[in-house]
């Protein structure tokens, strides 16, 4: 037993406080026995206390059960709250805001509501390369350091997902995008690491290379105050995609096992592009620069107009013969870029350009 003396955060709201912080209710420790005597306990507690007054101000509400004071909160209450941090939180983001919903237009990194609308941040909080869990833990505390507090809070707010020794690593390994596809470089941004996951998104994200940073476009409709989200996975099977989102976020999907519907996106980018690389590869320039065509415009769509793998797949459809894979297997479907049939009908085109006139 002994006396116990500290604060409790009231009233029991959501402060902005780092780690899941709206669960914190309590800060106290024992201040009578001999081992509080040795580490002068009652000092540390009056100098975090002032601190947090200096933060929070009248929500400090301070006790000590030697004065017959008590705190704002039962016991059973502290416990119930502090049981919660171990507890796996399946949220993806942060309580407020736990997703990005599309804003008010004047908003300068607003999500337009037609299919051509983008929205970028202009630098991420962090950038980081892949280095051992210890190594990684000790940078980020480097850098948080030298940040302003506004950027600090940002960063502190955002959810973690792997809550263990080192926090500031899991916010990383759960926020972090990036830099390209495969790319061991990873940022964290404040705005855009709030949206969340669908496996039917509404947008997409993309890293613009030539701009160095994260984009992300509307790739169907998006009403005003609907949820704004990206599809986190990396492709392959229903089992595969639920493993990786399983691992990696903590949360199973219910919506793996229904169609895409209109909003493949980058999967349709994807598709025409292998089916330029098939067409080149024979010499069938013909073919080969209206698939581009076709990817380019899907590239559009995702990543926008100045994207440099949209640009490039833009020049592959004025001159597909540059490619590097031109008559690598063979010159069987060997046509020139201009031998495209003009006048035949969307089905008919169709059926010439998959190769299907028999």
């Amino acid at each position: 037993m002994g006396i116990d003396a500290g604060f409790d955060m009231y009233p029991r709201e959501h402060p902005k406080l780092p780690f899941e912080g709206h669960k914190f209710l309590r800060f106290s420790s024992k201040v009578s026995g001999s081992t509080a005597a040795d580490t002068k306990v009652d000092s540390y507690i009056d100098t975090v206390t002032r601190i947090a007054q200096t933060c929070f101000g009248s929500r400090i509400k301070c006790w000590h059960e030697g004065a017959d004071q008590i705190g704002a909160y039962d016991w059973v209450e502290v416990h119930e709250s502090l049981m919660s941090y171990q507890q796996m939180n399946l949220r993806l983001r942060p309580v407020l805001p736990s997703f990005l919903v599309a804003p008010i237009l004047s908003q300068s990194w607003a999500l337009r509501l037609s299919r051509s609308s983008t929205s970028s941040e202009k630098k991420p909080l962090l950038t980081v390369g892949p280095m051992p869990p210890d190594e990684l833990e000790r940078f980020l505390a480097t850098k948080l350091k030298a940040m302003s507090r506004e950027s600090q809070r940002q960063f502190l707010s955002l959810h973690n997902n792997f809550q263990a020794k080192n926090p500031f690593s899991g916010i990383f390994k759960t926020n972090a995008l990036p830099c390209g596809s495969g790319s061991p470089v990873g940022s964290v941004y404040p705005t855009v690491c709030l949206i969340n996951h669908s496996c039917m998104p509404n947008a997409h994200n993309n890293w613009n290379s030539a701009k160095e940073h994260e984009t992300i476009h509307a790739i169907r409709s998006i009403e005003r105050g609907a949820e704004i989200t990206i599809s986190y996975d990396h492709g392959g099977t229903s089992s595969e995609r639920q493993a990786f989102l399983k691992e990696s976020f903590g949360f199973s999907c219910t919506f793996l096992d229904q169609e895409f519907d209109a909003c493949a996106g980058a999967l349709v980018a994807r598709l025409y592009y292998d089916a330029f690389q098939i067409s080149i590869a024979h010499g069938d320039q013909a073919r080969a620069s209206i698939f581009a065509d076709r990817a380019y415009q899907a590239r559009v769509i995702c990543e926008g107009e100045d994207s440099p793998e949209t640009l490039r797949v833009k020049s592959l459809a004025l001159k597909p013969a540059v490619h590097s894979s031109f008559e690598a297997y063979s010159r069987k479907w060997k046509s020139a870029r201009d031998s495209v049939p003009k006048a035949l009908d969307t089905v008919d085109f169709d059926k010439w350009l998959f190769r299907q006139e028999n």
